[in-house]
């Protein structure tokens, strides 16, 4: 009885591991899908309307790069943005929050 007990325990706190943890990354997950998914909706609108096909071009610097700053700062970040980036179709960075970030290539 006793053998039964312990291993009916060892077998249960097993499963509770690992249910834990299953239901730990799914939380995770669903919590980065919404963040994304707000973030998109929130934002999409308003860039359209602030950036052009030639911003997409080239890396922004100077002047172009302090205003789109500025406009991501008050129209585009919130409390639960931690950063904000644009990418050329090649992996380019167009645009980071983090200025040293900007024309940096991510590899696809």
């Amino acid at each position: 009885m006793f053998r039964f007990s312990v291993a009916s325990l060892v077998i249960m706190a097993c499963i509770a591991v690992v249910m834990a943890i299953v239901l730990s990354n799914a939380i995770r997950s669903e919590a980065i899908d919404g963040l994304v998914d707000e973030a998109v909706g929130t934002s999409s609108g308003r860039l359209i309307a602030k950036i052009t096909p030639e911003d997409l071009q080239e890396p922004m610097l100077g002047q172009r790069y302090g205003n789109f700053h500025r406009f991501v700062q008050e129209s585009i970040r919130s409390v639960r943005t931690a950063r904000v980036k644009l990418f050329a179709r090649d992996g380019t960075v167009i645009y980071s929050s983090d200025r040293a970030g900007v024309g940096e290539r991510k590899s696809i």
